[in-house]
């Protein structure tokens, strides 16, 4: 993608481009971008995913179904930004009253079961099985209540709330869509202190 930024010439200069990645928790997603990629598909994908992202950069939205609109979270997100946190973790560490060790356990029990847990979530909301949206969602508040992660705490508060409550309005989406990027950003912020 550098080549093509810096060396063709326009309009093929300004062709987006999607990276397809195996990872999308590392610091590689910011060389993507820093490179010239418009977003990301995380590997293995499906068809329908694919062109639900090459969508997205070309703004053709109209080609996604409600129901790929909700999964498209699980595959495709903003990439993260160096410039804001989404994470304090001076609860935690007061929690772990100062112990480094038990802190990095906790971030990566969190870091470790929230990338599978939110693809559960887009799953059960495309399967319409929103009694385990509900769940996960709840087992989640405890893990954004360590990381100190106000808005995915909101975000998560709300999802259960509208699932109990049967209330499925358009908002549903949005908040889905919201938590996964709010949780990607804290990958990108918390993967130093999992090693």
């Amino acid at each position: 993608s550098h080549h093509i930024r810096n060396i063709f010439p326009s309009p093929k200069k300004d062709i987006p481009i999607i990276a397809l990645t195996a990872n999308v928790l590392t610091s590689d997603l910011e060389k993507c971008k820093t490179a010239g990629m418009n977003s990301y598909v995380a590997k293995p994908f499906k068809a329908w995913q694919l062109i639900t992202a090459i969508a997205e950069v070309t703004g053709r939205k109209n080609m996604k179904s409600h129901g790929q609109k909700i999964l498209a979270g699980q595959v495709h997100a903003e990439f993260p930004d160096a410039n804001i946190s989404v994470t304090d973790l001076s609860f935690l560490e007061k929690f772990c009253e100062g112990d480094e060790a038990r802190m990095k356990k906790y971030i990566g029990m969190y870091l470790n079961s929230t990338p599978p847990g939110l693809n559960k979530i887009a799953r059960s909301i495309y399967e319409k099985d929103y009694n385990s949206v509900r769940r996960e969602v709840h087992a989640m508040k405890a893990h954004f209540t360590y990381m100190g992660m106000r808005e995915a705490r909101s975000l998560a508060e709300k999802i259960e709330h509208a699932v109990m409550q049967k209330t499925y309005t358009e908002e549903l989406p949005g908040w889905i869509q919201q938590l996964h990027i709010t949780c990607n950003q804290s990958f990108y912020e918390l993967k130093p202190y999992s090693g």
